[in-house]
């Protein structure tokens, strides 16, 4: 008889560009699933209900912190709930595993830290291991027991917004270029002198200009559509219509934050400007800026790239 694999992934770290590090190894997890669908045990505040919400490959999402904090029990409990066969927490904290295990789900993978080597299955990682950036943390956990990942798998959002979207700017000629104004720390935020100074050459290159934010950015990019001039401000996006918009666009560049590591998931031409963070370049077409000496990125250095990456 052909064992049922349910398959749940732990993941809990808090951000958007976070959960999306972790869609590849969700995706080569599903393939292992009797119904080629995993669930997701995350934070609430990584938003995945609207990141994951076209996903094939995501079958229910369950929180970490269904009350506002993460509890043992209350992990327990909510591990309880789907039945898994299977686990793979993609963390290092000891909680998980000792959850996982109280819930008696048969097959633990995680990365083994500590007396948690003793609670999983399979392969755990070296202490060595241990030290590696999350993502490669993870490629490696998955690769030391027998999965390799899909090549740039791309993540799957909604054709209905994609199509709403076409007609709202069927009139602005391509290609479309999106400048991600956002960030979760003003350390982490480019000058917005800098994104008109950016915006202003880009048009020189025949490029349309969108001014990509959340409410809380409204003010800062219809100043900076003011100054720039027949760019456009695109700030009433709900979550999966960001996503849908991005799959639309040709070219994201961008503060290092969730719509950037939606641009590169989507498999977009993407620059980050990593202000304050090492450059992540886990996709092929993200490519990364970083300070100079004086501790700035300067337009001239993303007018650079584009050039020499041949991106438009």
């Amino acid at each position: 008889m052909t064992e049922n694999k349910k398959i749940l992934v732990i993941q809990p770290l808090p951000g958007i560009g976070d959960l999306l590090w972790f869609d590849a190894h969700m995706q080569a997890l599903a393939e292992r699933a009797s119904n080629k669908q995993v669930s997701l045990m995350t934070k609430r505040r990584s938003f995945a209900t609207d990141i994951f919400k076209e996903a094939p490959h995501v079958e229910n999402i369950f929180w970490v912190d269904p009350n506002g904090h993460v509890s043992l029990w209350g992990l327990v409990k909510e591990l309880r709930k789907g039945i898994f066969t299977e686990v793979w927490i993609l963390h290092p904290s000891w909680k998980y595993t000792v959850a996982a295990t109280l819930a008696r789900i048969p097959k633990i993978y995680g990365y083994g830290r500590g007396l948690n080597g003793f609670l999983v299955t399979g392969k755990p990682l070296t202490p060595q291991e241990l030290t590696l950036h999350p993502i490669e943390r993870a490629t490696c956990l998955l690769k030391k027991n027998g999965i390799s990942l899909k090549e740039n798998p791309k993540i799957i959002v909604s054709e209905s917004l994609k199509e709403s979207l076409k007609k709202r700017f069927s009139k602005i000629k391509r290609p479309w270029v999106v400048l991600g104004i956002g960030g979760s720390e003003p350390k982490k935020k480019w000058s917005p002198a800098y994104f008109i100074e950016l915006a202003t050459w880009l048009k020189t290159q025949k490029a349309s200009v969108f001014i990509l934010g959340g409410e809380q950015e409204r003010a800062e990019a219809r100043s900076i559509v003011h100054k720039a001039k027949d760019a456009h401000a695109v700030t009433d996006l709900s979550l999966p219509e960001v996503m849908a918009f991005l799959d639309l666009s040709d070219v994201f560049i961008g503060n290092d934050t969730g719509t950037l590591n939606m641009a590169a998931t989507l498999n977009k031409p993407a620059i980050g400007l990593f202000l304050a963070s090492p450059v992540l370049n886990y996709r092929p077409t993200l490519y990364g800026t970083t300070p100079s000496e004086d501790r700035k990125i300067f337009p001239q250095q993303v007018m650079d790239m584009i050039e020499k990456k041949k991106i438009m």
